[in-house]
C-alpha cells in the first residue's frame, strides 16, 4: 500500500492531440481523479468516441472558474496566448498548473516576446518542467512550463557532455519531425 492520495485533475484543450493523450493517460492513472475535460473555447459539450470506456464524460466549454474551484491540478493543452492568460489565474486560485504551450518556457523577456509575442509576463515563479534537472523545484511549483520534445531530447542528450561546464555556444542541434509535428 502507498501513501499517495488522488489528485483532482482537469484538462483544458482536451479536444486537441495533446489534450486527448492527456485524457487517455490521466483517466487510467491510479492517483489522478479526472474531474473535468474542457475544450479551448465556448463550443457545445460533446463526448469523444475515441475515448469510449476510458473517459465517458463530455468535454465541456472552457470555464476557468470551475477549473480553479473543482481541481487541484490543471493541464493546459491550449494555444500559448490563451494559456498565458489563464495559467496565472488558475495558479492564484490554488491549482497547480502544467502548461504544455510555450507561453512560459523562456525566462528571458526579450526572447519570449520574440517567439511568443502575444504572451504576458507573470509575477508567479515558473519552473521548467524537466524532472531530470529540476526535481526539487517541481515538487513545490505552482506553475510548470512543460518542455517540448526537441528541447528535452537535446538537453538530456547533452547533459553528460556538459555536466559542470558552461555550455559551448557553438553547439548546434539538428532535429527533424514528421509532417504533422504531432510526435
Amino acid at each position: 500500500m502507498n501513501n499517495y492520495s488522488s489528485v483532482r485533475v482537469g484538462v483544458a484543450g482536451a479536444t486537441g492531440y495533446a489534450g486527448l493523450e492527456l485524457l487517455r493517460r490521466l483517466a487510467r492513472h491510479p492517483h489522478a481523479d479526472l474531474k473535468l475535460a474542457m475544450a479551448s473555447g465556448a463550443s457545445e459539450a460533446k463526448r469523444l468516441p475515441a475515448l469510449a470506456r476510458i473517459w465517458d464524460a463530455p468535454v465541456e466549454p472552457l470555464d476557468v472558474k470551475r477549473l480553479g474551484s473543482e481541481t487541484d491540478a490543471v493541464f493546459l493543452a491550449l494555444p500559448d496566448t490563451l494559456a498565458a492568460e489563464i495559467a496565472p489565474v488558475l495558479a492564484d486560485r490554488g491549482a497547480r498548473v502544467f502548461d504544455l504551450s510555450g507561453a512560459f518556457r523562456l525566462r528571458d523577456r526579450a526572447l519570449r516576446q520574440r517567439w511568443y509575442p502575444h504572451t504576458a509576463d507573470t509575477a508567479l515563479p515558473v519552473v521548467y518542467g524537466m524532472t531530470e534537472r529540476r526535481r526539487l523545484e517541481l515538487a513545490r511549483a505552482k506553475l510548470v512550463a512543460c518542455p517540448g520534445c526537441y528541447p528535452t531530447a537535446a538537453v538530456l542528450a547533452l547533459q553528460p557532455l556538459i555536466a559542470g561546464s558552461p555550455v559551448d555556444p557553438g553547439i548546434g542541434i539538428e532535429a527533424k519531425a514528421g509532417g504533422s509535428g504531432g510526435g
